[in-house]
């Protein structure tokens, strides 16, 4: 389908460019005609192609599988919000400093550089 489109609009673009082209030659009595003619077929052509290649490119993503996965966590039991520290120099944290990485919580001190990941205690 793809190579339809790129035909279909080459084609197209041609005969555009070779209408206009002629709209210029010895003949007067058609010169409206073949220009308006051209720029017409050029435009439509030139539509075709962008549709060709977005759709050409939309086709390739989804081959490509990309997928966008957003996750939550939930914890357990009641929470209460305390300041998060650096377990090694001690420095206060940010929620920018906290990543998920294989399903664990992951700190990184911007500070002294230190990443340790964050253990949560049996609430029994």
């Amino acid at each position: 389908m793809k190579y339809v489109g790129f035909v279909l609009a080459l084609v197209l673009i041609f005969f555009g460019v070779i209408f206009i082209w002629s709209a210029f030659g010895p003949y007067d009595k058609y010169v409206y005609t073949r220009l308006f003619g051209g720029i017409g077929t050029l435009g439509i052509g030139v539509v075709v192609l962008a549709l060709t290649v977005r759709w050409a490119a939309k086709k390739k993503r989804e081959e490509a599988g990309e997928v966008t996965i957003h996750q939550k966590i939930d914890l357990t039991g009641d929470v209460h919000l305390e300041r998060l520290k650096c377990e090694s120099c001690g420095a206060s944290l940010d929620k920018s400093s906290v990543t998920v990485k294989a399903g664990a919580v992951h700190v990184n001190c911007p500070y002294c550089g230190t990443t340790y990941a964050v253990e949560e205690e049996p609430k029994w």
